[in-house]
């Protein structure tokens, strides 16, 4: 069984550009066969390769994105029988010193790689469930109110700035150990007006101001929560270190539950597991056994 790579890829110079850019970098890394599957009469520029190319029209009352998932779908009517395919979308750059390792990942009929991200980050994306667009709002109206109400955009001192970003990744680093963040949470309120969180920093809980012991200044001051809460509806939530919606919701997170909610209800298959690795349809292998799985993703 012979092994190929195949690209599909119809329409503007963008597209074009970016396959000949993918091309060349696997041509330098691999001896297989590369197909292109193209309708030239869409691409707005010859596409510039020395590489195979299968010219497949599709009808015009298609857009160039349909065309293309159209080709994609349809390639197990396309391709010569008998060979086994590494297909990429045109974005996929190859970029390791074995790429043809890929093909003995191969399990029939199909394989996908993993995408990179989770279920759950990727759900706002591929779901119109208008999550993307709230989220939006939400940060607008506190990047507005921080503007407003927030001192610490007032600090220009370099050595300042950089003694606070300090004072972050020490927080960063206490949040992801939740143990020593209790004991941390726990001196704070039994010290006194100073509250002493290491040799380089400390908070004066009258002031509400955050010092380093090395300048003796004021490196961070407490945002006003409760103005900016006023002002955006929005909460912070101060175990988590994050702003969250009237749900709940932690604004920054990009995260939601829809797409496999939507797929319950659809399909009645319920996805378990709560950050389910998912299959990205950029990068897979077919061989002859494809036909009926391109014909359901097709339809």
């Amino acid at each position: 069984m012979e092994q190929a790579y195949v690209f599909v890829a119809c329409g503007t110079k963008e597209h074009i550009t970016t396959l000949e850019f993918s091309l060349r970098a696997l041509r330098r890394r691999t001896e297989r066969n590369i197909i292109i599957v193209t309708d030239e009469s869409r691409n707005e520029v010859k596409i510039n390769t020395r590489e195979q190319i299968i010219n497949i029209p599709v009808p015009k009352k298609y857009s160039d994105h349909q065309a293309a998932i159209i080709l994609k779908t349809s390639l197990y009517n396309i391709l010569p029988k008998g060979n086994l395919y590494a297909y990429l979308d045109t974005d996929v750059v190859a970029i390791g010193k074995n790429p043809d390792g890929i093909f003995e990942e191969f399990i029939g009929p199909i394989r996908f790689a993993a995408d990179h991200c989770r279920s759950r980050k990727f759900s706002p994306y591929a779901f119109n469930c208008g999550c993307l667009e709230k989220w939006g709002k939400d940060r607008k109206k506190l990047e507005e109110a921080l503007e407003q109400y927030d001192k610490n955009r007032k600090i220009k001192d370099d050595k300042l700035i950089k003694a606070s970003k300090e004072l972050l990744a020490h927080f960063s680093h206490l949040k992801k150990r939740p143990s020593k963040k209790l004991q941390t949470a726990a001196r704070y309120f039994l010290s006194p007006r100073t509250f002493k969180l290491n040799e380089q920093f400390y908070f004066d809980k009258k002031k509400r101001t955050w010092q380093s012991t090395k300048y003796n200044q004021v490196i961070m001051y407490e945002v006003p929560v409760r103005k900016i809460s006023r002002a955006t509806g929005l909460r912070y939530s101060r175990w988590k270190q994050t702003w969250v919606n009237k749900q709940g919701e932690d604004i920054w997170k990009d995260e939601c539950s829809h797409l496999a909610e939507h797929i319950k209800g659809k399909f009645s298959i319920e996805i378990k597991e709560n950050n389910w690795q998912h299959w990205n349809g950029g990068v897979f292998l077919f061989s002859d056994e494809i036909r009926g799985f391109l014909e359901s993703w097709e339809n």
